[in-house]
């Protein structure tokens, strides 16, 4: 999980759903569950571009990272 430290923090976030600049969001990244897992929160305010948490987690077996992926809308992906 180290290598992810530097998205932790938060950020200034913009959607191709309006030209650049007019809408502007954020998001943030902290670590959970004692640097175990990474949270994601975005919102952006506008009304097609919807709020999201994103948790990533490490595959000790294998390395690799997964995200569960939720949303506004109701989405869920992984």
């Amino acid at each position: 999980m180290e290598r992810l430290e530097p998205f932790i923090g938060e950020w200034s976030v913009e959607t191709s759903l309006a030209p650049p600049g007019e809408v502007v969001g954020r998001t943030v990244f902290e670590w959970m569950l004692g640097g175990q897992f990474m949270a994601q929160r975005t919102e952006i305010p506008h009304p097609d571009a919807p709020d999201s948490l994103v948790i990533t987690g490490r595959d000790d077996a294998g390395g690799a990272y997964t995200h569960h992926y939720f949303d506004s809308r109701g989405v869920v992906r992984v």
